[in-house]
Order: structure tokens, then C-alpha cells, then sequence
């Protein structure tokens, strides 16, 4: 299996339900409270299942996300092939779109990386839906042909078959429910157009996508729950309209072979173009967009039939041209919304921003244009097949255009690319499975292990060589141990990044002895030769002992068990339970703004933040304490550009006015009550209105980089201190 990166975030669900009975909650994550995983809402509970189901059979995580992959292209292809059936493309001409659509680009590129979204069989029920609420296709008992008697099922029967459908639709991911709803809409209007007024279609529309809603309610009901108890403050899924933008659909990237293509001319073509669009600024998006040439043809008929109207498709029956129409409206809609600049923009404003990645609306791009193709292929065999004394040639002449399209499809849609580095993957299997197992072997059942550096969960996007969720790769391996990596950002572990934001390296083992932690893991990737150098000699300096090293030289840990010995010995146990409580419960931070207003974090330095505000903008600062009065140190930066000369800070009886020279350090320091403290930073000058831009800052705005420090480190250091002693 691909390793590094999305792929580690799946590799731990697949472990969890190997390990328990479902992948959330996970008690040996996120220590030392565990992992909740509930504010990752993820409407994919039929995916779910069929990994569970893999799990119980194999037991292992490799094996479970190894075969479900294999699985989505069967599941794919079968889906597409059911839908290309229903509507009338015989069965060998299905085989070929089924084919060629489950070997997207798009599937290769999403891959175990992106496993839910390599399961995109929902995407063909998705467009029959839409069709059955046009009208152009209804209940039937059997495969029907043009031409051929239509028998329509029960009422019940029927209902019973839509609303099979709609589950799969809203249990396998929001945006392939949510690009449904989009086609559906379309389909009740194009229906209405054409009838005039048509009940029936209203009825199927509203009735199609309040079931899909339903389903993904009940699918993320765990979620809501938790956030009515515990509220919505996690970072976990925050997205901005702008991301829309980033992340848009760009017509060249579909229509253009994928780059890696196994024609090195036409690779270099397309690296080139690629290559020249970084340079000049145009954002990249995702890959995987490239649909491959079967499906650019369909792609292309679908826009000359739309714009030249009814001469090119006068030659097909009233019901293929009414299907037609269809899709050349649904590909016209995904344009329109999904391309950079479209209405995924003002969609995000009305509250649409979660979905960022509306290139994802690509694949359904896909199948439109495969469909038309089976549509197509069908109806001109259909007409030669017609004509007797060439029956014999259709067949022959169809079966080797057939089987030419698909190995064409096949030799043009995939890559050597997409074969992953076993090699290198097995390497590195290896070497982490020895090193934990090493780990294990000097640790009691249970024990906890604590990773440097931090790294917040989930979504962090990687420090230095780290890839994001790479931390979880211990636990992977790991069958007793629990580990401090995947505490939610901005909930569980909160502690974390108060903790490594402010205290030394020397004193790290003083406070996670104090709080239950049994060793040190220490990723080299995260940091320079010159930190690691530091911590080896500051940690090994205060535990007196050299330190475990993987195979490959890229972790290191440090047992504390010696070390807790000892602090136990000459602390109190009531003053280390009292720190410990103090270290695991830090004062928090939020922010209470009125628009505009930006938030972004510092990717070199995990735990801290940038903000940036205008003049005539107050910002709240609220500061959340769980424990006794407590006092804190706000350090940071203000940095002005231009206009603003002062801000002015203030809580309750203290102001304090610091005068911005371009960038002004800061520091204040409060003592704060239990429950909510609110400090506000005021900038004094003129105001304006105008938004923000993702860059530098405007001449009318202020930015703070701060951090909030506790008293908590002095006392760290005096148990250091004494347990060095």
C-alpha cells in the first residue's frame, strides 16, 4: 500500500477497526484522554462498513485498505455498468464505459490517499437519479433496449429502489451527495421547461434530495450530538470561500491527457504547460482532473450538440435527445459552479464553503461523457445491426471496435506513475516495525508514548521533511502502547501545544513524567541537525541514557521510566498530581471578531497564530480557564504596515497603548479567574471598509503573532530540577 501523508489518516482508521469496534472513539490515540474523531463528520458509514467487514476477515490494516481499493474499481465499474444497462446501452457496450470509468485518472491519483473518494460508486446512481426525475428514465423490472417493452415496477417497489439508492448516495461522501442534489435540481427545472408545469417531477426532485439530506443527517448524527454537548470550537473542517478558488475545476486540466502519460511527447507537453501555469501565478488545484480522450469526445459532442441544438441529434430517438439535453445542461451547470471564478464563490457565501474541492465534480463530468458515448455507440449499432445483410459485420466490426476502446481507454487513462515505491514503502514498514517493537519491548502494556515535535490533528499540512499525519506511523505498528499524537486540534490537545510552545527540551521530561507519559518519540524529519543535536544532548543530559534509534536513523526515543521513579520519589505525590492537572489543563484562547477579519496559522510554528484586523475592528482575545486563578503572559507581536500607530489593549481595569513601529513586541501579564477572561486589542486610527486580501497586510490593518504562556513552566522546573537531583 501508498504510505505518507492522507494515506496515514486512513491506515488509522483501517487499524482502528481491526483493533475495535469502530474506528471512533480511539482510547491508544491522542493520549492521555484518547482520540474523538467526531468532529471529522464524514458521511461515508457505507464504506465504513464495508472496511469493517474487510477488517473482521483480515485483521490487518494494510490488508483492509489494500483490498477495499481494489474494490471501488469493481464497485465502480459495476455501478456504471447497472446505470448504462437501465438505460438502455446493451450489455457489451456497458462493459467498455464501465470499464473506462472505474480507470479514471482521477481514481489513480485519489488511490489509498483519498480512499473514500477512490469509492465513487455512488456518482452513476447519482446521475440515474437525476434522470428518473426528469422523467427520461422510469421504474423497471428488466435491462430494457431502444425499441423494447417498458415495464414499470410497483409503487412500493419503485420507492423501495429509490430510496436504496439515495442511501448510497448519502452514505459514500458529502461531495458526491452534494454534486447529487446540484444534477437533481437541475434535472426538476429542465423537466419543468419542458412540460411546463410537471408535479411528478416536482415530487421526485424534492422527494430524491430530502431522502439523500436525511441520510447524511443520520449518517453524522454522532457529530451533531457531540458538538451540542461540547460545542464547535475544534479546527477540525473550518474552510474559506477563497479555498473554492484554489481548488477549482479548470477545463484545460480535463481536457488536456494526465501528465504522466505514458507517451513521453505528450507527458512533456502537458509537465510543460503545468510547469508554465506554476510560473506565471495560476493556481495549480488538484490533480486527477484529466477525464482521458473517450471521455473528452463525449465531453465534446455533449457541448456541439448543445450549441448547435437539434441538427446533429435529429438522428436519434426522442428519448436519447431528451437524455442528451440532459447532460449537456448538467455539464454546462458543473462548469459554471465548479470553474475558478464560478459560482462555488457566491455558493460558499450562503454557506457551501466545507466544500472547497469542486474539482471533485469532475468525475461525474466523467460519466456524463462516457454515458453519451454508450448512448451513442449503442444506437449506431443499433442501426446497422438493422440492416440484415450486414448483421454479421456489425457484430464482428462492434465487438473489435469494442474491445479496441477499451484497451485504447485502459493504455490512455493509466500510468507507470501510478504504480507506488514498494520498495521504498517496505523499507520503511520495516524499519518502523522494528523500531516500535523495540519500544514494546522496554514499556508495560499500556504505556504512553509522547511525539516531538508536536503537530496538531488533523489537517496540519507537515513541519520541515514531516508529511501531515505522519506521527500516527507509531501506532500503526503498535499493539499495546498509546500515543499522544491525534488528540483533536484545539480540544485534547491544547496541552500539547502549551506545553512544547514554552518549555525547554531539558524540562520535557519533568512534566510528561508528572503526567503519566513512559517514553519520549522524537521524529528527526520535524526539525534541523542542529535542534536534533540539541535535543540529544539536553534530553540525554537530564535522563542520563543515549537514545533508541530506528533502523533507518530517522526516529529516536527515550525511556522515562527511571526518571518518573525518581520524581516520585522526592515530589510529593499531591503537588505532581496538582502540576500535572495544571499542565493537562491550560488556559485556552478564542477569538470573538466582527467582520473582516483573517486567522491563519504559522506553519513553522505549531501552537501559534497570525491575525490580522482593521481599525474600527476591536478584537476579543477570550481566554478560557478550567482551573483556580491563574497567571498568564501574552507575548507576542503587533505588526503595522502603514496607518495604524497604536493599539490599544485592554481587559477589565488594565489598558495598556503600544505604539506599532512595524513590527512592536509585547508582553502582558494578568492573573484571570476561572471561567472567561476577554482582552481587547483596539488599533487606534482611521477607519476603513474593504475586505481583506490572503497576503501582506493593507495599510489599515493591524497583525498580531502572540502566544499565551502560564506560570506553569516555573513550577516544571522546579520538579525538573528535583527529579535531576
Amino acid at each position: 500500500m501508498a504510505s505518507g501523508g492522507d494515506a496515514n489518516f486512513y491506515a488509522m482508521i483501517a487499524k482502528a477497526f481491526t483493533s475495535q469496534a469502530w474506528y471512533a472513539p480511539n482510547p491508544d490515540l491522542g493520549a492521555p484522554f484518547g482520540q474523538v474523531l467526531w468532529d471529522y463528520a464524514a458521511p461515508d458509514n457505507v464504506q465504513f462498513v464495508l472496511l469493517k467487514l474487510i477488517a473482521i476477515v483480515t485483521g490487518e490494516y494494510g490488508a483492509v485498505l489494500n483490498l477495499y481499493l481494489l474494490a471501488t474499481f469493481g464497485l465502480v465499474a459495476l455501478s456504471a455498468f447497472y446505470v448504462c444497462t437501465y438505460v438502455g446501452i446493451r450489455p457489451s457496450i456497458a462493459v467498455v464505459v464501465a470499464t473506462v470509468f472505474s480507470f479514471l485518472p482521477y481514481h489513480a491519483f485519489r488511490g489509498i490517499s483519498h480512499i473514500l473518494l477512490s469509492g465513487y460508486y455512488a456518482v452513476p446512481l447519482a446521475v440515474l437519479l437525476a434522470l428518473w426525475c426528469s422523467g427520461a428514465v422510469g421504474g423497471s423490472r428488466r435491462l430494457t433496449y431502444f425499441g423494447s417493452e417498458h415495464r414499470e415496477m410497483s409503487r412500493r417497489t419503485r420507492i423501495a429502489w429509490v430510496v436504496g439508492l439515495c442511501v448510497v448516495v448519502g452514505s459514500t461522501g458529502i461531495y458526491y451527495a452534494s454534486f447529487a442534489a446540484v444534477f437533481v435540481v437541475v434535472a426538476v427545472v429542465l423537466r419543468q421547461s419542458r412540460e411546463g408545469w410537471s408535479r411528478t417531477g416536482l415530487v421526485r426532485g424534492v422527494f430524491v434530495i430530502v431522502v439523500v439530506a436525511f441520510v447524511l443527517v443520520i449518517n453524522v448524527t454522532p457529530s451533531l450530538v457531540f458538538w451540542a454537548t461540547s460545542g464547535t470550537e475544534s479546527a477540525v473542517g473550518g474552510r474559506g470561500v477563497v479555498e473554492s478558488e484554489l481548488h477549482g475545476l479548470k477545463l484545460t486540466s480535463v481536457l488536456l491527457p494526465r501528465p504522466d502519460h505514458r507517451i513521453g511527447p505528450v507527458a512533456d507537453k502537458v509537465e510543460t504547460y503545468q510547469r508554465v501555469s506554476r510560473e506565471l501565478g495560476v493556481p495549480a488545484s488538484e490533480g486527477g482532473q484529466a477525464i482521458g480522450l473517450i471521455a473528452v469526445a463525449g465531453l465534446s459532442w455533449l457541448l456541439a450538440s448543445g450549441v448547435v441544438g437539434g441538427k446533429i441529434t435529429a438522428w436519434l430517438p426522442d428519448r436519447e435527445r431528451w437524455i442528451n439535453r440532459q447532460l449537456f445542461a448538467f455539464v454546462v451547470v458543473a462548469l459554471l459552479i465548479a470553474a475558478p471564478s464560478g459560482l462555488s464563490v457566491p455558493l460558499g457565501w450562503l454557506g457551501t464553503s466545507g466544500l472547497r474541492s469542486w474539482n471533485r465534480i469532475v468525475v461525474y463530468l466523467a460519466f456524463f461523457s462516457l454515458l453519451v458515448v454508450g448512448l451513442l455507440l449503442h444506437w449506431v449499432y443499433e442501426r446497422m445491426r438493422r440492416q440484415v445483410s450486414r448483421r454479421l459485420i456489425a457484430v464482428q466490426v462492434g465487438v473489435g471496435a469494442l474491445v479496441l476502446m477499451t484497451a485504447f481507454g485502459l493504455f490512455d487513462q493509466t500510468s507507470s506513475a501510478d504504480i507506488p515505491s514498494y520498495a521504498a514503502a517496505d523499507r520503511e514498514f520495516r524499519s518502523d516495525a522494528a523500531f516500535v517493537a523495540e519500544i514494546e519491548q522496554r514499556l508495560p502494556a499500556g504505556a504512553s508514548v509522547f511525539q516531538l515535535p508536536f503537530m496538531p490533528f488533523p489537517e496540519w499540512g507537515g513541519i520541515r521533511a514531516m508529511a501531515d499525519y505522519d506521527p500516527i506511523r507509531g501506532y500503526l505498528h503498535s499493539d499495546d502502547l498509546k500515543w499522544s499524537y491525534g488528540g483533536t486540534d484545539r480540544r485534547s490537545d491544547d496541552w500539547q501545544a502549551a506545553l512544547t510552545t514554552q518549555a525547554p527540551f531539558e524540562f520535557m521530561p519533568a512534566a510528561l513524567a508528572a503526567v503519566g507519559f513512559d517514553a519520549i518519540w522524537v521524529d528527526s524529519f520535524g526539525y534541523d541537525a542542529e535542534q536534533i543535536a540539541e535535543i540529544r544532548l539536553r534530553l540525554g543530559g537530564v535522563l542520563g541514557q543515549e537514545p533508541i534509534v530506528s533502523p533507518d536513523g530517522r526516529f529516536i526515543a527515550y525511556m522515562l521510566g527511571e526518571y518518573s521513579a525518581l520524581q516520585k520519589e522526592l515530589i510529593p505525590e499531591g503537588e505532581l498530581n496538582r502540576i500535572g492537572a495544571e499542565i493537562l489543563s491550560p488556559p485556552t484562547s478564542s477569538w470573538e471578531f466582527g467582520t473582516p477579519f483573517v486567522t491563519e496559522p504559522i506553519l513553522s510554528a505549531p501552537g501559534k497564530f497570525r491575525y490580522r484586523a482593521a481599525a474600527g475592528k476591536p478584537v476579543k482575545l477570550l481566554i478560557d480557564n478550567p482551573l483556580g486563578p491563574t497567571e498568564v503572559i501574552i507575548d507576542g507581536v503587533i505588526e503595522s504596515e502603514g496607518l495604524v500607530e497604536f493599539v490599544e489593549i485592554s481587559t477589565g481595569s488594565i489598558s495598556e497603548v503600544v505604539q506599532v513601529d512595524g513590527s512592536t513586541p509585547f508582553a502582558l501579564e494578568l492573573t484571570i479567574e476561572p471561567g472567561e477572561t476577554a482582552v481587547t486589542f483596539s488599533a487606534v486610527g482611521p477607519e476603513t471598509a474593504g475586505g481583506f486580501t490572503v497576503g501582506g497586510l493593507r495599510s489599515d490593518q493591524f497583525g498580531l503573532q502572540m502566544i499565551l504562556n502560564t506560570t506553569v513552566l516555573a513550577e516544571i522546573e522546579s520538579i525538573a530540577i528535583a527529579g535531576a537531583g
